[in-house]
């Protein structure tokens, strides 16, 4: 899979799953209105050749990384909530071609703009070259 179909796959699952809060994808401005939010990114890392060869595949790594803003001084149940259902949308499940392992969640704190701040990783496998 290519890094683009990568990001395909993972936007199109969260878009068709996720209607607890606005969505706000990588490269597309937000201005926070008071309620609610997430922020999903796809970063990709490296690449492990797996056969030799033009027509060899390989396996490529990377993380889903999804940070959920709650309002701050609200505390931390309703963003942990949110995060427990991002988690079950990619727990060791195959989307599409990408196969997802087990997600983690951690706390970040309060960010500048008022929010509480909580970020959902999740590490993903993709094959290249199949």
């Amino acid at each position: 899979m290519t890094p683009e179909e990568i990001r395909s796959d993972v936007m199109t699952h969260i878009s068709a799953s996720w209607t607890d809060t606005a969505i706000v994808f990588p490269n597309y401005e937000y201005v926070p209105t008071g309620v609610s939010w997430i922020r999903p990114v796809v970063i990709m890392g490296e690449t492990a050749e797996d056969e030799k060869g033009s027509d060899g595949v390989g396996l490529r790594s990377g993380v889903l990384m999804n940070s959920i803003f709650t309002l701050a001084n609200s505390g931390e149940r309703t963003g942990l909530l949110y995060a427990t259902t991002f988690e079950a949308l990619f727990r060791r499940r195959d989307i599409g071609e990408v196969m997802f392992g087990e997600p983690y969640t951690r706390e970040i704190g309060i960010d500048p703009n008022g929010y509480y701040h909580i970020m959902v990783t999740v590490p993903f496998y993709a094959w290249v070259g199949e």
